[in-house]
């Protein structure tokens, strides 16, 4: 016959200064052994009545049931735990005749160290029960410590503004606009950098540690003509002109700013950046070497800059080029190529648009026809060509190769600088060295040192902006590859006549198609629905 697993046929347990007993019902024939019970309650000395013992055994509830109180001399206490172990709670139950031992810190500590209580336990509250006689009681006596997180890293502007009101304003500025704040000097502090701090561990009542979250680093950075003190918690000017906030960076510049540019003013070459109250007219070319705003129109004129170009009404026909995004209204009868994004409120119409990242109108309305928008990754336009036959409409994604030469011609061009940097620095702090040992060089030393300066400060401003641009080429890289070419979004509508190209890739559109996105799917064009791909990649359209 088989072994067969049998429940225990009795069980007795104290609780609070109370036996209980269980008595399972009989079990395969068997059942519990009323001697054997009494043999054990006979053992722990306990004063109980027959009659209930009996009455308990022969209703076999298999219930813990009180069967009596124990006899007990010395102090009981009952822990709890809060959840996660936060806090304990103790409770004294102290016996019904005359203690054996007296209550006392270091028996209840023993008993809090016995169920892992072992950090946190508050000694002043566990001999204010004992003087209190706080009994029955449930009573917190350990408690852990809540982490502290750390404070974010801010930035203090110091310079350019008449009280501390403006200076906040200052710095709540959405930094992918321009903020000119003052003018400085050589050498002005514009702004501390107070670090993050790194906050303070809690623990709960067992000794585990609770983690306590860093503080968020400051993001603002020196840009052209400033730079960080030795330790990094300042912005200085090393050169004297307005102090501008823009792209999450501070710098100093000069400002071209001018009503119109037309018959009085003439084509415009600066170095900064130029600021158009009013509009560019036909005919007329501008350069900046940082940025170019203009808060009216840009007519049939040529525009050049290595940073950004904002237009706030609108380009028409102009011929546009910019290392870093180009931002307006509507684009007509233009060639725009911008190295980063090409972000439109309206429309596209007639026109050529490049873009190294995205390109995106912002309208829900808003439309392409006629001509090629071409971007490394992205394009997010609403509707793209017209119902009625017209002119080719062409939307691109993917990176041309001439791009991918220039990112390798950028990476060696960077290595040589920071080669050639690094050893003209030696040489020039050899030189500071002698200088302020002797007080002062000779003629051919100083000579060579303010050369030598010249040529650090020069690699420097060359070395960060290839890094700059580096980094926006790697962005460009990183996306395309992952993309399988880039991502082509249409909220809208496209028209039949349009044309999708990813990559090598052509698709003809033969018929209307609504509220779709065209990606490359092992090396072919498909089309997925416009929300179930756009929710993945909203962030690259957020309008800033």
């Amino acid at each position: 016959m088989e072994e067969q697993e049998v429940e225990a046929l009795f069980e007795l347990k104290v609780q609070s200064g109370k036996i209980y007993l269980r008595i399972s019902p009989p079990q395969y024939n068997l059942k519990a052994d009323l001697d054997e019970i009494q043999e054990q309650l006979h053992d722990m000395e306990a004063d109980y009545l027959p009659e209930t013992l009996l009455e308990i055994y022969e209703e076999a509830s298999n219930n813990f049931e009180l069967l009596c109180d124990e006899e007990v001399t010395d102090f009981q206490f009952n822990i709890e735990l809060t959840n996660g172990f936060a806090g304990a709670y103790l409770t004294v139950i102290p016996p019904i005749s005359e203690p054996t031992t007296p209550l006392s810190t270091a028996l209840m500590e023993e008993e809090l160290r016995n169920k892992g209580v072992i950090q946190g336990i508050m000694k002043d509250v566990l001999q204010k029960i004992i003087d209190e006689q706080i009994e029955h009681e449930p009573v917190l006596v350990a408690r852990g410590r809540k982490p502290v997180n750390g404070k974010d890293g801010y930035i203090q502007l110091v310079y350019g503004a008449d009280n501390q009101k403006k200076k906040e304003e200052a710095l709540r500025v959405n930094h992918r606009e321009m903020n000119v704040i003052s003018t400085a000097k050589v050498g002005d502090v514009l702004v501390n950098i107070i670090p993050p701090t790194a906050g303070r561990n809690g623990f709960n009542v067992k000794g585990m540690p609770i983690s306590a979250k860093p503080g968020k680093k400051v993001t603002l950075l020196p840009g052209r003509h400033t730079a960080f003190n030795g330790d990094r918690t300042q912005i200085r000017a090393t050169k004297a002109g307005y102090v501008v906030l823009m792209d999450y960076k501070i710098s100093i510049e000069n400002i071209y700013k001018v009503q119109n540019i037309d018959g009085s003013v003439g084509n415009l070459n600066f170095d900064g950046i130029v600021y158009v109250d009013g509009n560019i007219e036909d005919g007329y070319t501008v350069h900046a070497t940082v940025r170019i705003e203009v808060r009216g129109s840009v007519g049939k004129a040529n525009l050049f800059t290595e940073g950004e170009i904002i237009v706030e009404k609108g380009i028409m026909g102009a011929t546009v080029k910019a290392d870093g995004s180009v931002r307006t209204a509507f684009i007509s009868d233009s060639k725009i190529d911008a190295g980063r994004n090409v972000i439109v409120k309206e429309y596209i119409l007639n026109s050529d648009v490049s873009a190294g990242k995205v390109i995106h109108v912002t309208n829900p309305e808003g439309s392409f026809h006629g001509g090629n928008c071409h971007s490394g990754n992205f394009i997010n336009i609403p509707n793209v060509g017209s119902n009625k036959l017209g002119d080719e409409t062409m939307v691109e994604v993917g990176m041309d190769p001439e791009t991918r030469l220039h990112f390798k011609r950028l990476e060696s061009t960077i290595q040589d600088n920071l080669y050639k940097f690094e050893k003209t620095k030696k040489n020039l702090m050899l030189l500071q060295a002698a200088r302020e040992k002797r007080g002062v060089l000779q003629s051919e030393h100083e000579k060579m040192f303010n050369q030598l300066a010249q040529e650090v400060q020069q690699l420097r401003d060359d070395s960060i902006k290839d890094i700059k641009e580096w980094r926006n080429t790697m962005d460009i890289v990183k996306v395309e590859h992952d993309k399988s070419g880039g991502i082509i979004f249409i909220a809208g509508n496209i028209y039949p006549g349009a044309i999708v190209k990813i990559r090598r890739m052509l698709y003809h559109v033969q018929m209307p198609v609504a509220r779709a996105a065209f990606l490359s799917v092992k090396g072919r064009i498909q089309m997925q629905d416009y929300d179930d791909v756009i929710r993945f990649y909203r962030r690259h359209f957020l309008k800033k």
